[in-house]
């Protein structure tokens, strides 16, 4: 009987090991595709502010241009004006 007993201990702890290996990798594995993910959800944002940074500056000078615009435009139709005066 203890040689079987020796045997199933033997076989249980062979077993027990594999499966905690298993559960660890398992784990290891999702850790490592999380870290994966974030990292590229990093880059991704980055882009995505310096893009907005593009967005902002451009979004000012077109304001600018038009607000430069629409003088000249008044200029002209208040010069239009005094010669047709």
């Amino acid at each position: 009987m203890s040689e079987i007993e020796g045997a199933v201990n033997a076989e249980y702890s062979r077993m027990l090991d594999e499966y905690i290996t298993s559960i660890n990798k398992d784990r290891v594995m999702a850790l490592a595709k999380a870290k994966v993910y974030a990292q590229q959800c990093n880059e991704l944002m980055q882009v995505n502010r310096e893009l907005n940074k593009t967005l902002v500056a451009a979004q000012q000078q077109i304001g600018h241009k038009t607000k430069e615009l629409e003088k000249l435009k008044k200029r002209k139709n208040a010069k239009s004006k005094d010669i047709s005066e």
